[in-house]
């Protein structure tokens, strides 16, 4: 989190865009009205991106923005200033250098084999950077030649990382600015910090083990769309006149994981390549067990240009069980010419 999303990643985006700046392939009052109408993703939201000024650029302001908010950026920024810049922009292959960097540490499961490539992307980026920013090299920027080693002795950093304990501090942080207290600051929030300790262990689901919904409905199964009908039917060894009410949701959380109608995961690696197979969901039902019921995405190209896999839409209708090789939900971005896309966060790679 800090050598990465808060050290190298704002010095990567205000490089990149402090070159198209002065090229003047983008202007800061361009980028700042992208920045405004982007439409963002359901789970972007969470960390808009902040509005810049020159000074930002320039390295007289500290790049603004909390770092998710600047991790928002960092992979949003092709579909915000990738059509103003070339492909063969030397700058932006440094951009998309780091980017694939990015995606190897903050992976929740890296390969012993990936190891070596990574030590290369790192040395390869690094040897460009202070070619094109011979002034610009910082001491986080350096720290990632140790991070091959550091991920052979410990695993993925993401199991390491200050993310969580930032998230710990929120609590200190906003009681401190309601509280107002000048005497013993330290004492109240240890006591508060106690009471709500007592108060989350009282609880008989600590653990969040129970499932829990929202947008319930009961429907007569003849409702569900004649493409599901028969999937659920196969799927749950029930015929159809054993079916008469089913539970609709919008949500629902099982297992500390939430599902949501919309949301696209990553169902399966195809290939010696690991391309991704993508899966939307469109329909939750409850049938003794959770259903999600929905249509593939298929990977048509990787785009490198934008870091994204294009996506369009397979023909078969398919439901599961929440098997998917990855739980983490991604959004769908569509660029000025309809092309519809998905961003990994991270790399997926197989365990």
């Amino acid at each position: 989190m800090h050598d990465f999303l808060e050290g190298v990643v704002p010095l990567i985006l205000r490089v990149t865009l402090l070159h198209m700046h002065t090229q003047r392939l983008m202007t800061v009052t361009q980028f700042n009205a992208e920045l405004k109408s982007f439409q963002y993703g359901k789970y972007d939201k969470d960390a808009l991106p902040c509005a810049l000024r020159t000074d930002h650029l320039s390295g007289k302001a500290t790049f603004p923005g909390k770092a998710s908010e600047k991790f928002c950026l960092f992979r949003v920024l092709p579909f915000l200033a990738g059509r103003y810049i070339s492909k063969d922009n030397r700058h932006w292959r440094l951009y998309l250098q780091c980017r694939e960097i990015g995606d190897i540490i903050l992976a929740p499961v890296i390969g012993r084999s990936v190891l070596s490539y990574l030590k290369m992307c790192i040395e390869t980026c690094l040897y460009d950077f202070c070619e094109l920013y011979p002034d610009h090299m910082t001491p986080k920027m350096h720290y990632l030649l140790h991070y091959a080693d550091v991920i052979a002795l410990f695993g993925p950093p993401r199991a390491l990382w200050c993310m969580r304990f930032e998230a710990k501090h929120q609590h200190f942080k906003r009681l401190a600015g309601v509280m107002n207290n000048f005497r013993n600051i330290c004492l109240s929030l240890a006591v508060r910090h106690q009471l709500h300790q007592c108060w989350q262990f009282s609880s008989v689901d600590i653990l969040k083990q129970d499932v829990r919904c929202k947008g319930s409905t009961s429907i007569p199964f003849s409702v569900v769309p004649g493409c599901f009908r028969e999937l659920i039917c196969q799927y749950t060894c029930l015929s159809a006149d054993a079916l008469l009410t089913v539970e609709r949701v919008t949500e629902v959380e099982v297992d500390n994981i939430t599902y949501a109608v919309g949301d696209i995961f990553v169902l399966a690696l195809l290939h010696e390549e690991s391309v991704p197979l993508f899966f939307k969901v469109t329909l939750i039902l409850n049938l003794d067990r959770w259903i999600l019921c929905g249509r593939l995405l298929i990977s048509d190209y990787y785009d490198s240009h934008l870091h994204a896999f294009h996506i369009s839409e397979g023909e078969n209708w398919i439901s599961v069980a929440g098997s998917m090789i990855d739980h983490h939900p991604l959004d769908e971005y569509v660029d000025q010419d309809g092309e519809r896309y998905v961003v990994l966060r991270y790399s997926i790679m197989r365990s």
